[in-house]
């Protein structure tokens, strides 16, 4: 009987060194693997965006913007997208309940031309405008800072994930790229630029100034002019129009030329708030103004009237 007991602990001190060798090799092998996956071999992964890391999921109920037009989540708008060309199909896939739906309805649409080389700039799109919309969602990608982010599945999708160790995990390095701008502060002028359809140098645009009104006096005319299609306001260095109020965030609201829809006014999400003619802007939204319009950042005692110059 002890004879048995000593060889059985011998087939199982064998079988744990086997499954161990053969863990090492797997981990081996899944490193190598890393660096097309955007993956460091030193730092840990997280290998599910589920549980703890569903709101990282592009099925997360998440509303998104994109080209004015709001979506339930990032899959409903980029599924939509895919139906471009068909208008009918896209609403349907935009309003549809779930984003499982959303999927599935995409996946009968005729792609428009080019997709396959802008599909992923578009995704980014989207993910930073999920991102910068809500603060806790943002918080909780930062959270995963010195991870690696792997979108593995089941389903065989080997292009934006991983299955069965294999893949080019295209969301995950979409996800960790999008982190990084946000670590470094450079996240509001990606987002403005891939959010909205900026005029290019060789557009035609209006001149814009901003009259600053305190007391019912004008007491200051800021001149924007035409040289760039973003301006900036707020405390930040960087900022075109800088403001001393101590309700103004540091990268407060900004100005935006539009292609289609003009000059648009946007908050950053800022603290205090934008009014434009006594109504509160919503935030990470671009709304038109008009020349004449009444801005007043935060709760500065100042207001900036809006003189549009149309460019001959």
């Amino acid at each position: 009987m002890a004879s048995l007991s000593r060889a059985q602990k011998r087939a199982d001190e064998r079988e744990h060194l086997e499954r161990a060798i053969h863990v090492e090799a797997e981990m081996l092998a899944l490193r190598r693997k890393a660096v097309a996956w955007g993956a460091r071999e030193d730092q840990e992964s997280i290998t599910s965006l589920s549980g703890r890391w569903e709101a990282l999921s592009n099925w997360f109920p998440a509303p998104v913007v994109y080209r004015g037009v709001r979506y339930p989540s990032v899959e409903h708008a980029y599924q939509a997208l895919k139906a471009s060309d068909d208008t009918t199909a896209a609403e349907a896939i935009r309003t549809t309940p779930t984003a499982a739906e959303a999927h599935a309805l995409g996946q009968k649409v005729k792609l428009p031309a080019g997709w396959e080389r802008t599909k992923i700039g578009l995704m980014e799109s989207l993910l930073r405008d999920k991102f910068r919309r809500d603060t806790a969602l943002r918080e909780r990608l930062l959270r995963t800072e010195g991870m690696n982010l792997i979108a593995t599945n089941d389903w065989n999708e080997t292009f934006w994930g991983v299955c069965g160790g294999k893949g080019s995990n295209t969301l995950g390095k979409a996800l960790m790229k999008l982190r990084d701008e946000i670590s470094t502060g450079s996240d509001i002028d990606a987002w403005l630029a891939s959010s909205f359809e900026l005029v290019s140098p060789s557009d035609p645009c209006d001149s814009l100034d901003l009259q600053v009104h305190k007391s019912g006096a004008v007491v200051d005319t800021i001149r924007l002019g035409t040289a760039q299609p973003i301006f900036l306001v707020g405390k930040h260095s960087t900022c075109h129009v800088q403001l001393e109020h101590p309700s103004i965030s540091r990268r407060h609201a900004a100005f935006v030329r539009d292609k289609s829809r003009g000059v648009l006014l946007v908050d950053l999400a800022s603290k205090a708030g934008t009014t434009l003619n006594g109504r509160r802007v919503p935030p990470s939204m671009g709304v038109t103004v008009e020349n004449d319009a009444k801005i007043v950042f935060g709760g500065s005692s100042r207001t900036h009237v809006v003189q549009v110059r149309t460019c001959q």
